[in-house]
């Protein structure tokens, strides 16, 4: 009996890897209006950032804050966050030491394994407030096999959970040259005077995308070949894929290991082997 019940918890074990993780109870204490981006590439491949959110808050205490990936595949990869300045209605934000005991207008920056996380803190936050952060990514853009540039970019994370209601996000390289948009989670693109520009209503979770550039001025840039460029797998991916199958080998194993000892095919095993006695 204990037998049994130990393969059982093996295999529930083992169909829990498969299971999704239950998504968070917590309530969202704020809805999304808007979100504007103007995003200028740089000729040497970098990315300046001007992200504006529109948010109502329903509570008079609140803070906002949005990730900024790192685990990322190499095409969507940077090298370095610089140049980071908040504003909440247009008034300046300071850092803060202190995130427990934390006043109106401040910001604070965590560099996670993951993520960047930009928190921007008011209060009496209750209403609709506009939050701005700008802030330059280093060598966002990349050489396709010497060939043409790419600049692909996550601006808004998976764990975002809010609906975006409305979500602009406008592209700027630092030529005139030929946009092609290779692919983008959802909403419409299109090239208008020189700017490539993402549009999309009620958008939620990770919103990505893909942007291809003929002749645009850049310097020198990171080469990466075309097979990098669509590699879709994060490096932390790849681990937890080869942690996964580790796992399952070892409860296979497990089971294995008890279904010769105990049952059907432990008295195979001895009628076998009491065969094998009575021949000699």
């Amino acid at each position: 009996m204990k037998r049994a019940l130990s393969i059982l918890a093996i295999l529930a074990v083992c169909a829990a890897l498969f299971l999704p993780l239950p998504a968070a109870c917590a309530e969202n204490s704020y809805a999304v209006d808007y979100a504007d981006m103007d995003i200028v590439l740089n000729s040497d491949g970098s990315a300046s950032v001007t992200e504006t959110w529109k948010i109502t808050s329903y509570g008079s205490s609140s803070c906002f804050y949005k990730d900024i990936c790192t685990d990322l595949p190499i095409a969507e990869e940077f090298t370095s966050l610089t140049d980071l300045s908040v504003f909440i209605d247009g008034t300046p934000c300071e850092p803060t030491p202190d995130t427990e005991q934390v006043s109106d207008y401040h910001y604070d920056r965590t560099d996670g394994k993951k993520a960047v996380t930009l928190t921007a803190y008011l209060q009496t936050g209750f209403g609709t407030h506009v939050y701005t952060f700008s802030y330059r990514l280093t060598d966002m853009v990349k050489r396709v096999d010497g060939d043409h540039a790419l600049f692909c970019f996550r601006p808004v994370s998976a764990k975002f959970s809010p609906i975006v209601n409305n979500l602009i996000i406008r592209v700027t390289p630092p030529s005139d040259c030929t946009m092609t948009d290779l692919s983008h989670t959802s909403g419409s693109f299109e090239v208008s005077d020189g700017t490539a520009v993402y549009h999309t209503i009620g958008h939620e979770g990770l919103f990505r995308l893909r942007l291809r550039m003929d002749g645009a001025d850049f310097g020198q840039l990171r080469n990466i070949s075309l097979r990098e460029s669509r590699r879709e797998l994060t490096p932390g991916g790849i681990r937890i894929i080869w942690t996964v199958c580790v796992i399952l080998f070892l409860c296979i194993l497990m089971i294995l290991s008890l279904l010769f000892k105990a049952g059907p095919f432990h008295r195979i095993r001895l009628a076998l082997k009491s065969r094998r006695s009575g021949k000699t």
